[in-house]
């Protein structure tokens, strides 16, 4: 995730970012970031996230993301990605903004 993540930063496309939990094991499949300065504006209240979502599966073709959750967060954004082998893919070209605080 830092990886991707410092990448996505020397091509401009992220200011900022901070992880805020563990990489995913197989016990966590979740990791969230604050992500700011995102040069990718909403649209329809959805967050284009292609870009992240390919960076990701670029350096992990073995275990790509399943899901991606977005709110906003302190002028960002805050990103939940979800790995999982067994789920459908969900929100992986452009997540729904979700209201702060919601939990599902």
């Amino acid at each position: 995730m830092t990886a991707t993540l410092a990448r996505l930063r020397a091509l401009g496309l992220v200011g900022d970012y901070s992880r805020l939990s563990a990489p995913a094991t197989d016990e966590a499949q979740t990791v969230v970031a604050d992500v700011s300065g995102y040069a990718l504006s909403p649209q329809s209240g959805r967050l284009p996230v292609l870009p992240v979502v390919l960076e990701l599966s670029r350096r992990r073709p073995d275990r790509p993301p399943s899901a991606l959750r977005v709110t906003e967060a302190d002028g960002g954004w805050r990103v939940a990605f979800a790995f999982s082998a067994t789920d459908e893919p969900a929100g992986l070209t452009c997540a729904p903004i979700r209201p702060a605080g919601e939990t599902r």
